[in-house]
């Protein structure tokens, strides 16, 4: 199986190269399976909505992630916590931050020095609780 990197993706569903773009569908036509590491969608997430000259809408990218978990020869590592950091996103925790608590499921707490990112959590009532440490 071979693995994507977060620039075929970007290529994929930005377009904005029709030479990297026309490539990178014939990858995603070709291969039977394609693994997407988690760390590639969290880099995904960061690319089209943050850096120029992509800022997609939060909205638009949690979209492209779901077609994306939806190939039926993407094989993404963590799938399920892949949406669940997407139904955190939804809810208006940080899509980097949704994904590092989803990834915590299990444990009985998240620490961070982050007060916006435990305040948003708890008012989730999201678990795990997201602790200050003192």
């Amino acid at each position: 199986m071979k693995a994507l990197d977060t620039s075929v993706l970007v290529r994929y569903y930005t377009a904005d190269d029709a030479k990297q773009h026309a490539a990178a569908v014939a990858v995603l036509k070709r291969e039977e399976a394609l693994f997407v590491p988690k760390t590639v969608v969290q880099e995904l997430w960061w690319v089209l909505t943050k850096a120029k000259p992509y800022q997609f809408a939060e909205r638009k990218v949690s979209k492209v992630i779901a077609h994306l978990a939806g190939l039926s020869n993407i094989v993404l590592e963590d799938a399920s916590v892949v949406a669940m950091a997407l139904k955190y996103q939804q809810q208006g925790v940080e899509f980097a931050d949704a994904l590092h608590l989803a990834s915590s499921i299990g444990c009985e707490q998240l620490l961070t020095f982050d007060s916006a990112f435990k305040k948003r959590t708890t008012k989730l009532k999201i678990q795990p609780l997201c602790i200050i440490p003192t």
